[in-house]
């Protein structure tokens, strides 16, 4: 008997705007998601719906990690300033099993050059994340 746990993989879906990425430094982390204990983040789609800029901002990245390890999710950082575009995205895909018994805060850091972040005057990045049921 084949038995289907139609709770086995579920797609998180969070939209940030610059407003909640504005601060006086050029990083700002937030968190993304909480990892249920006993599932995998498996992927992250990173797109920017509105590019991000404001004064002498030069580059916005975002990357999404843990505490203590901010990128371990991504290859690179992903560039939200530039131009955006159908296939303008970023797919990650790294499995990890943070706990098995506990629930982990999943990060995502936005970092500028050129000015703070507080200078922000668009900007709009929406993440889609495929997390697994292991347990």
């Amino acid at each position: 008997m084949l038995t289907v746990d139609e709770e086995a993989i579920k797609v998180i879906t969070k939209t940030i705007t610059y407003t909640q990425v504005q601060t006086g430094s050029t990083v700002n982390t937030l968190d993304l998601y909480t990892l249920p204990a006993g599932y995998a983040h498996e992927s992250a789609l990173t797109k920017a719906t509105i590019a991000f800029s404001g004064g002498a901002i030069a580059t916005v990245t975002s990357e999404i990690g843990i505490t203590g390890s901010l990128a371990k999710y991504v290859i690179a950082p992903f560039d939200i300033k530039q131009t955006v575009g159908a296939a303008v995205h970023s797919i990650d895909n790294a499995v990890y099993l943070e706990s098995y018994t506990g629930n982990t805060v999943i990060k995502v850091t936005f970092r500028s050059t050129g000015a703070n972040l507080s200078a922000l005057t668009q900007g709009s990045v929406t993440f889609k994340i495929h997390i697994r049921k292991l347990k």
